[in-house]
């Protein structure tokens, strides 16, 4: 406003002057010499105040009285030393920082105990020469954290069993909290990666890049990725929130958590059962022109929700349960209704056997494998 104050004054007093200057050369003229030289003095007098208001209005719109402190338009340079210190070979510390954060996240224990505080107020790394040759490793790939990412799973480490293996190994005695490294630790997904891991197995996962930040309240109904759900303080998803969901002013630091309202939430959720529905009948209609019907669907929901096919015991107890499931279903007066429920977004299937392979799969979506990395 002041910028546009100061315009139209400037533009007031062109005006002004150029009529002066009108009035000045369209005037009558003086026959005395005397007279003259006054006309010729005042004439050039008003052509300075036509220039001085010209040059007032191109200067009008380019500044202001600031609100606040100015800083200056260009830079000193001390960001960019920051930066050029931060990233120097000679600066080993960046690194270590880099590798201690994306080993945690592939192995779900970390080199360093206190991976949140890497200065003398924290604890030794466990495997000072590992963490030394990583963050070179890192440093001399021209800092590609894709190419760690890969070094790192397909490392010998990385592909090692979770299982405890023989009961009576010397390992278990030896290092039971596993620091060596004897066996794969098996650790829990985040909480993105759950509701992710669900819509993508349904086939249902909305990939698109980018775009506005998504309301919390739309998790349940939004096919996009957990990421681009809004999450602060103080407005989280619920579902997400269940799951350990990163913390907003802790964001350097993942937490892993078991309590029972996560069981609950995918049991009862209606993203859950919309999504076990949909595959349900996607995996019915793949084995339907196949022998042993059954039996390959059982084996199909295992491998496209756990990436595994079913042990025997596993296989046996899914053929009972869609017999029992399917038997209860024909008789819809043995089954209890609920009253004033809304209507979900994917009706159930219409024939008792379908029904029943919707709530084997909506069973597997609540095993622990689907949540747990091994």
């Amino acid at each position: 406003m002041e910028r546009r104050a100061s315009l139209l004054g400037a533009e007031s007093s062109l005006l002004r002057a150029r009529q002066k200057l009108t009035w000045a050369l369209e005037g009558p003229r003086p026959d005395e010499e005397k007279a003259k030289r006054r006309l010729g003095r005042k004439i050039a007098r008003v052509r300075k105040e036509v220039k001085a208001a010209e040059t007032s209005l191109g200067q009008a719109n380019e500044s202001y009285t600031p609100l606040g402190k100015l800083y200056p338009r260009t830079s000193s340079g001390r960001r960019l030393a920051l930066a050029r210190w931060i990233a120097s070979p000679e600066n080993p510390l960046t690194a270590r920082v880099a590798i201690a954060h994306m080993w945690s996240r592939h192995f779900g224990q970390d080199l360093i105990p206190t991976v949140t505080d890497l200065g003398l107020n924290g604890k030794p790394p466990t495997h000072p020469r590992l963490l030394d040759w990583l963050a070179v490793e890192l440093r001399e790939k021209n800092w590609s954290m894709k190419a760690i990412h890969g070094l790192m799973v397909t490392s010998n480490t990385y592909q090692m069993e979770s299982g405890l293996g023989d009961p009576e190994s010397s390992n278990r005695a030896k290092d039971p909290d596993n620091r060596h490294y004897w066996r794969r630790k098996p650790y829990r997904l985040e909480a993105e990666a759950i509701r992710d891991s669900l819509l993508q197995v349904a086939g249902q996962l909305d990939a698109t890049l980018g775009g506005p930040t998504i309301p919390a309240g739309k998790a349940q109904e939004s096919h996009r990725r957990s990421r681009y759900f809004q999450h602060t303080p103080h407005t989280q998803s619920t579902f997400l929130k269940l799951f350990a969901a990163a913390d907003p002013t802790q964001c350097y630091q993942r937490s892993q958590s078991i309590v029972p309202q996560q069981a609950l939430a995918l049991a009862n959720s209606e993203l859950s059962l919309t999504l076990a529905r949909l595959l349900g009948r996607d995996i019915s209609r793949e084995t339907a022109v196949e022998g042993q019907q059954e039996s390959r669907f059982i084996e199909q929901a295992f491998e496209r929700v756990l990436g595994r096919l079913p042990s025997e015991k596993e296989h046996q107890a899914s053929k009972e349960f869609l017999k029992k499931q399917g038997d209860l279903l024909r008789d819809p007066a043995a089954l209890t209704r609920f009253e004033g429920a809304e209507a979900a977004e994917v009706a159930p299937g219409d024939e008792p056997e379908l029904r029943a392979r919707e709530s084997l799969v909506h069973v597997l979506f609540n095993h622990n494998d689907l949540v747990t990395v091994r």
